[in-house]
């Protein structure tokens, strides 16, 4: 593959400038070489257009001095095969007819200047350093133009530029893949769609705006992204205003913080799981005994009150409420408490049918059936087997109990890709009513529950489990049942 940037060898031959004379006459010729070469310049020679074409260092000249009429060609049939080889070398044209018609053709053909002879040696002079001047900057230019694309593209953050309206004119590599896209599919889009809703013009409480840039910078502004395969990513940018020739009047850079904010997060729900595990660690400790002589004189009651059946009742009634009490605190416990995971590889399925299994007392009435969609090779992942199963059982619980009778409840196993890594897709489908949109967004929050019963723990016990293996948990509805989906990652977290 050709490489155009700049090399040592081309830094060397620009800093002594080389300039072809084509001319069929070979005294002129000489007489253009001996001026040429009194101001530093290295000339080469070619007597025919044929010969000049052939010349493998036609890119590398400052400037070509053409004569108009060849043995096999004229200035104006020369000038587009030369512009096509040599795009950025400046041509003057030598003559010796002084035809406007022809001046105005090699002018529009891209000769840079047109001169008669005999030859004015100081106007030559002038109008070939100028040329050679041109190129200087053009190769300046193009080398620093070299030097800003390769450290875009070195920088391991997001850097992109965006035109007045909003739209995306360069993005980096290191960005279309943290995102999952290509550079050319994101150009031209707005980069408002790349923002969360609410962060967009016009929606919520921190927006980012166009307009203020302008005219100044902004820093360490915090913005959540969208990526292809339908993750998030939190990042930090910093704005200036670069206004070049194209009009990008905005240069964005901005560093991934995802595993920042995950980090915080998780420091700040431990603190918070430490402060109910305390509480909840006393409060049991001062119950249990409770609890238990309650219980004793409970049982002892019922013995007292068997030939009462509605004393029975009452007390069956208040050993229920105890069970539930005794629940709610184990319950409360197990989440408060640290989680210790013993990640194996482990055939996923067979998780997954033992936690099925262990609810057959709880699906009797239902009779709900289990429907399972995967592919065998896409089973084994390394996973705590226990925890998992743990998952499994709260949300066929959840299913199970809004499946009507005979119903169905489906899983299926697929490939799948999480922050650009092979992971797997685990969806569990029932055919209940679906959730609300505010019960979406609150279904993981600790002690909501759509229920009369329950502490509202199971789904964020089972968020808590899937996180720790470094996986997401989902909860999709669109009205026709609720859809729980779980990506787990191949490789251990």
């Amino acid at each position: 593959m050709a490489n155009d940037s700049p090399t040592l060898l081309s830094v060397a031959v620009e800093t002594c400038p080389r300039i072809l004379v084509i001319e069929d006459d070979a005294d002129a010729r000489e007489n253009l070489t001996d001026l040429l070469e009194l101001d530093g310049f290295e000339v080469d020679g070619a007597a025919t257009a044929r010969e000049a074409l052939a010349n493998p260092r036609l890119k590398q000249y400052a400037a070509i001095v053409l004569d108009r009429r060849l043995p096999d060609a004229v200035a104006e049939d020369l000038l587009p095969d030369l512009r096509s080889l040599a795009p950025d070398v400046g041509v003057i044209v030598v003559t010796a007819f002084a035809e406007v018609s022809g001046i105005i053709q090699a002018m529009r053909g891209g000769a840079a200047d047109y001169i008669f002879k005999p030859v004015d040696a100081e106007f030559l002079r002038a109008s070939v350093a100028r040329l050679v001047e041109r190129r200087s900057l053009q190769q300046l230019v193009r080398r620093s133009e070299s030097a800003r694309l390769a450290l875009m593209e070195s920088v391991p953050c997001i850097v992109l530029s965006l035109k007045a309206d909003g739209r995306i004119a360069y993005f980096n590599e290191f960005a279309a893949e943290l995102l999952g896209t290509l550079p050319s599919d994101a150009i031209g889009q707005p980069f408002g769609d790349m923002l969360k809703p609410e962060l967009q013009e016009g929606g919520g409480r921190q927006r980012v705006r166009y307009d203020p840039l302008v005219h100044g910078r902004m820093h360490d502004v915090e913005a959540v992204i969208y990526c292809r395969d339908g993750s998030e990513r939190w990042t930090i940018w910093n704005w200036s205003a670069v206004e070049d020739a194209d009009g990008n009047v905005l240069l964005g850079v901005a560093q991934d913080i995802t595993a920042r904010k995950a980090a915080e997060e998780r420091a700040l729900q431990n603190e918070r799981l430490a402060a109910i595990g305390q509480t909840m660690a006393g409060l049991v400790h001062e119950s249990r005994n409770a609890l238990q002589r309650s219980k004793a004189c409970l049982e002892m009651l019922t013995h007292e009150v068997d030939d009462r059946p509605n004393a029975l009742k009452l007390l069956s009634r208040v050993q229920r409420a105890q069970d539930d009490l005794h629940r709610l605190f184990e319950e409360v416990r197990e989440y408060a408490a640290p989680l210790r995971l013993d990640i194996k590889p482990t055939d996923v399925p067979v998780i997954w049918r033992e936690s099925w299994e262990q609810l057959a007392a709880r699906r009797g009435g239902h009779n709900v059936a289990l429907i399972e969609r995967l592919d065998p090779k896409d089973a084994v992942i390394p996973v705590d087997r226990f925890a998992l199963g743990q998952v499994f059982r709260n949300v066929f619980e959840n299913a199970i109990d809004v499946s009507p009778a005979d119903g169905e409840v489906s899983i299926e196993m697929a490939a799948d890709s999480l922050s650009g890594t092979d992971a797997v897709r685990i969806s569990i489908h029932d055919q209940g009513p679906g959730f609300s949109e505010e019960q979406k967004k609150r279904i993981f929050e600790p002690f909501f529950t759509t229920k009369t019963k329950g502490t509202g723990l199971g789904m964020a016990i089972c968020q808590r489990i899937v996180e720790a293996h470094g996986g997401r948990i989902a909860v999709e509805s669109n009205g026709a049942g609720a859809e729980i989906a779980i990506r787990l990652p191949r490789g251990k977290p």
